[in-house]
């Protein structure tokens, strides 16, 4: 799970941003009983002020092999108008 959330950071960073501009994090698990695992990555690479979060235990995921998905959005506050 740390991993997958470092390659969510590395493609956070990819876009020009920093973790302190991500906004919400969702992390979904084929495993049980994880969330607070999920609670205590995302506070140690985003601090204690972590952005809104949802963590879901699922069934499964489009690859049959993977066993967690964290996705999120990252806002930056005076970006240049597209």
């Amino acid at each position: 799970m740390a991993t997958a959330f470092d390659h969510f950071l590395a493609v956070v960073a990819a876009a020009g941003c920093e973790p302190r501009d991500v906004v919400r994090v969702t992390c979904y698990c084929v495993e049980r009983g994880y969330g607070a695992l999920f609670d205590g990555i995302r506070e140690a690479r985003l601090g204690a002020a972590a952005p809104v979060s949802a963590y879901f235990e699922v069934a499964g995921l489009s690859h049959p092999a993977a066993l967690v998905c964290i996705e999120g959005e990252a806002v930056q506050e005076n970006a240049p108008q597209r």
